[in-house]
């Protein structure tokens, strides 16, 4: 229901007479002018929740396309990092072998 500019004065007023202009003050203060335009209706609550749900399932939808992503990405960096881990240890196994050689040979000369 509706209230009107005149009703709601006319409530202020009798607060106003029996409680004081103060108090009538709260009270219509925590009471605010709200127009039938800023009302919500059934339908608009449904329609709100209806786009909020096919948001929702985009929503899903994404993430479950980022998560694929992400896991392809991870797999690819981990075949990156074996085999940088394989050549550094074959790099390594070379070094000591030329280490090894180095010192053989500056021992016999």
């Amino acid at each position: 229901m509706a209230v009107s500019e005149r009703q709601r004065r006319e409530v202020f007023d009798k607060f106003e007479e029996v409680f004081g202009t103060e108090t009538a003050d709260v009270v219509m203060q925590m009471f605010p002018r709200v127009s039938n335009d800023e009302l919500a209706t059934r339908s608009d609550v449904m329609a709100t929740a209806s786009l909020l749900r096919g948001e929702m399932a985009e929503l899903r939808g994404e993430m479950t396309e980022l998560r694929a992503e992400l896991k392809g990405e991870m797999a690819e960096l981990r075949a990156e990092v074996r085999t940088e881990i394989a050549g550094l240890q074959r790099w390594g196994a070379a070094t000591v072998a030329a280490n090894a050689v180095a010192v053989v040979t500056a021992l016999v000369v």
